[in-house]
């Protein structure tokens, strides 16, 4: 499914809520790199994450910022 390319080229899915253990949290997924985003409970910005069975675990700080700002690679990491 296609989304938007509104991020740098990203081949967003649609946002998408996802409840975890009551809590609410919105996440997007690159088609082409994989590359999974979301906000978190209380949060107001797109971080990156990855994601586990139960939860989304945030990506460092610089790793958010360079993904959030840079082109898409255009193919998952190897």
């Amino acid at each position: 499914m296609s989304g938007d390319k509104s991020w740098h080229g990203h081949d967003l899915v649609a946002d998408r809520e996802v409840k975890i253990a009551g809590k609410e949290y919105r996440h997007r997924r690159c088609e082409t790199c994989r590359r999974d985003f979301a906000i978190l409970p209380r949060g107001s910005e797109w971080i990156a994450v990855h994601v586990g069975l139960l939860e989304f675990k945030p990506l460092d700080e610089e790793t958010s910022r360079r993904w959030l700002s840079e082109e898409c690679p255009g193919a998952p990491p190897e």
